[in-house]
């Protein structure tokens, strides 16, 4: 999953081993927090609008999803839009890495609507889906970086689906082995789909998958760890000499794993835009920085109060110097949300926004 596709939902699941576990259901927040859910900057860097269900000024959740832009630089609000989006039918993905549009699953398929206005811009079918849509696993969309391809898991059939963001089209079927899948990614330039299936005798399997050539080119071994499947995707390094998947780094040129601490957040590792570093956010609200070069490990501090921690919400901003982290904060401690801003190329804290949201129940 590359950086600019880094911005989509993905909430609590409660840890299991990943032994060929089924996924397991997931709220959206834990209930006894209110805050950021979902965070994108504009394609110019200007603004960053984010997905909050904080109600106006106060600590409480509010019972309609809305959609709030501020300046990137200050945090001062600009406006907001309340979206039409039922809960009960209706999975909120994310929004499209330029910004303007979010990205909602539907019995119909993946509904692409307007930020600013609301309006449904067109709806993609979408092979394979649950009923109810709800229960689509994993709930964060993975994309390529233009955010132009969009990997799917099929709920009745052991593959992927790579289905185009603008005409629907399906640009390639992976069939996946037998054994459950754990986890799976995409490269930057979609043209490498990673997928992560159970094993034997204590290994996993990782597969890389060329969709030009329309078959895997290679296949690791790796130590098998503990995680909850399906929770974190598979993340590439934008350079193609690195994946994470949970838990661990793998060197693609030799198959080499380092174990690491598993991201006790709902935020994936990250890699760094210049790919020398991995981001790894724990609930300390602290980040674990390895330098892949070195295999340092170094702590940086977010700064956040102990009644917050980091939420789901992500992105790296387009000139790539920037990477913003959403929190939320336990029901009744805070009258605005934090948005964390960090170097995008060290990983170092710079400074908070405190945005207050404008609308009101």
């Amino acid at each position: 999953m590359n950086t600019r596709s880094n911005r989509f939902l993905k909430l609590v699941m409660s840890l299991l081993l990943a032994g060929g576990l089924s996924p397991v259901a997931t709220a959206a927040m834990p209930a006894n927090y209110v805050g950021i859910q979902q965070l994108a900057f504009s394609q110019d860097g200007s603004q960053i609008l984010y997905f909050s269900n904080r109600v106006n000024n106060e600590s409480e959740r509010s019972n309609s999803p809305v959609i709030h832009f501020i300046n990137a630089n200050n945090g001062s609000a600009l406006n907001s839009t309340t979206l039409a989006i039922n809960p009960q039918r209706q999975l909120p993905m994310g929004f499209t890495p330029d910004g303007f549009k979010q990205a909602v699953l539907e019995a119909r398929g993946l509904s692409i609507l307007h930020n600013k206005t609301g309006a449904t811009l067109r709806t993609l079918a979408v092979p394979g889906l649950p009923n109810p849509v709800t229960r689509y696993r994993p709930t964060q969309a993975i994309t390529n970086a233009s955010g132009t391809q969009q990997l799917f898991l099929s709920a009745n059939k052991q593959q992927l689906y790579v289905i185009h963001t603008g005409n629907g089209k399906n640009l390639g079927t992976i069939r996946l082995p037998a054994s459950p899948l754990l986890s799976f990614g995409t490269s930057g330039n979609g043209r490498t789909v990673a997928y992560l299936v159970r094993g034997t005798a204590g290994k996993n399997q990782l597969q890389l998958y060329d969709i030009y050539q329309k078959k895997a080119t290679q296949t690791l071994d790796i130590p098998a760890q503990s995680f909850t499947p399906l929770a974190l995707p598979i993340t590439l390094s934008g350079d193609g000499k690195f994946a994470y998947t949970p838990r661990q780094l793998v060197e693609l040129s030799t198959g080499k794993t380092t174990a690491l601490p598993l991201n006790q957040t709902d935020v994936p590792a990250l890699f760094t835009a210049d790919n020398r570093y991995l981001l790894l956010p724990q609930k300390n609200n602290q980040l674990v920085r390895l330098d892949l070069k070195t295999q340092q490990k170094q702590l940086i501090n977010l700064n956040l109060p102990a009644h917050c921690q980091t939420a789901s919400a992500y992105d790296f901003s387009p000139n790539g110097a920037w990477l913003a982290l959403g929190s939320s904060c336990r029901n009744g401690a805070e009258k605005a949300d934090f948005i964390s801003l960090l170097n995008a190329r060290t990983g170092q804290f710079i400074r908070h926004l405190r945005p207050v949201p404008t609308v009101s129940r």
